[in-house]
């Protein structure tokens, strides 16, 4: 049996957000660790929209995925 390949779109999108989402994420980490809490603060609250972007973005592939991958 042969396994699908995920679309081109898929795999960019999850490169692009996983990227976004752990350079904010590393970002909250240095300004907590520096003492610039406000700043983590907001760093923490850009990277939750990009996690929300990933959930939607593997939604959209679930639905479009082929019947056989049932």
């Amino acid at each position: 049996m042969q396994e699908e390949r995920a679309p081109v779109y898929l795999v960019i999108g999850r490169i692009l957000v996983v990227l976004a989402m752990s350079f904010a994420a590393a970002a909250a980490i240095l300004f907590a660790i520096g003492g610039y809490f406000t700043y983590a603060l907001v760093a923490i609250a850009i990277a939750i929209p990009f996690a929300a972007l990933m959930r939607g973005i593997e939604i959209m592939a679930w639905r479009k995925r082929p019947p056989s991958m049932d």
